[in-house]
């Protein structure tokens, strides 16, 4: 019994010496292009995009295009015929927009609430109005309704901008005292992260105590 164990011990260990065949799972782009997405196909791809991720009307058209031009590219590089495959991808787009539409109509989009929930939640996370108003316009909400939630939203910056410093351990939360030259570029990250001087100075000085009452109130009146 022994030698048998020790035999398909050793039968197991040589096995397990030889080299193995690389796995090598095709990538998307190696795939076959095959036919432009249907509306169907672009349906599911939205539906299931917004059930993992938030997004606005104009997000969700960018998203689905965007898998359109892949498609488009591929078929190209493999050589189907470049003016059909043209007509399928403006087809396939204007059928994007009524997707996108049909989503906003039955209230899986709103461009309003989505503004309103990236506004309190990057602010809470310490990001500056002039940061949120940028990523609200890269997400594609509209310029006046951005401006409307960020002024509805009150003066977030300072609280902002000390959540900030908590996360880095600098101003009132550093571990030591700053001098003079690390306090200025402190400042100058503030700045970068768009915030104003005033704001900014205003963050630096506070005492840590002062600070986290400051962010405990601020957060308790956004309620």
């Amino acid at each position: 019994m022994v030698f048998l164990f020790s035999k398909a011990s050793e039968d197991q260990k040589a096995s397990s010496d030889k080299p193995s065949k690389p796995y090598t799972r095709k990538s998307y782009q190696d795939r076959p292009a095959g036919k432009c997405p249907s509306e169907a196909r672009l349906r599911d791809i939205a539906l299931h995009h917004l059930s993992k991720f938030s997004s606005t009307q104009a997000n969700l058209v960018q998203v689905l295009k965007r898998r359109v031009q892949r498609w488009a590219l591929r078929a190209k590089k493999e050589g189907q015929d470049a003016d059909h495959v043209e007509e399928q991808k403006m087809l396939a787009c204007q059928a994007v927009l009524k997707i996108a539409q049909s989503m906003v109509d039955v209230g899986a989009i709103n461009d309003d609430s989505f503004a309103k929930s990236r506004v309190r939640s990057l602010s809470r996370s310490g990001r500056s109005k002039r940061a949120i108003s940028a990523h609200l316009a890269q997400k594609g909400v509209e310029g006046a309704l951005a401006e409307e939630i960020l002024e509805a939203s009150g003066d977030t910056d300072l609280a902002a901008a000390l959540v900030h410093l908590r996360k880095k351990r600098q101003g009132p939360f550093a571990r030591q005292e700053e001098d003079m030259a690390k306090r200025q570029k402190v400042m100058a990250g503030l700045a970068r992260s768009g915030f104003s001087h005033d704001t900014a100075k205003k963050a630096i000085k506070m005492l840590q105590e002062e600070a986290e009452d400051y962010i405990f109130s601020a957060r308790e009146e956004a309620f």
